[in-house]
């Protein structure tokens, strides 16, 4: 295989045609995700909030056109645990977040997690309710339906 630019190419059939191979949809956890400033002050202010099984969650419609992506912010404080732990807490929100994509556009939420309990959670029951109380909060209705903050 050769490699041209930033594509790989491969040979196809007898012939010896190159054909650029299709590019991977990126399902990473991009910048532009990241709910940061202002922002994360208003949807922790202004937005509904949901207690789940292992985390509280701030779910904030933005009123814009068009509609942006959903944004996510993590807020861990020192009392759930050791800096190993609070960090293994965002990824494993972060992993939630990405692997569920898409995600409906135009939210901003923030995410923390709930005391007392095992800290921090296991993956599959931080996921399962993630999901669950962001469904509660009526993240996942179609955006006809869904009314934007007023407060």
């Amino acid at each position: 295989m050769e490699n041209t630019g930033s594509r790989e190419t491969a040979p196809v059939g007898r012939t010896g045609e190159e054909t650029r191979i299709a590019a991977v949809p990126r399902f990473t956890f991009q910048r532009h995700e990241r709910l940061v400033g202002p922002d994360f002050k208003r949807a922790q202010r202004s937005g509904r909030r949901r207690v789940g099984k292992v985390v509280i969650l701030w779910a904030y419609r933005r009123a814009e056109s068009p509609l942006r992506v959903t944004r996510l912010g993590i807020v861990v404080a020192r009392r759930h645990g050791g800096e190993v732990q609070r960090n293994l807490f965002k990824r494993r929100c972060r992993e939630s977040f990405r692997t569920n994509k898409p995600w409906p556009r135009g939210w901003d939420l923030v995410v923390t997690p709930k005391m007392p309990g095992p800290f921090p959670p296991a993956f599959a029951p931080l996921r399962d309710d993630l999901l669950e109380v962001a469904r509660k909060l009526g993240v996942f209705k179609t955006l006809d339906d869904a009314q934007p903050n007023d407060s």
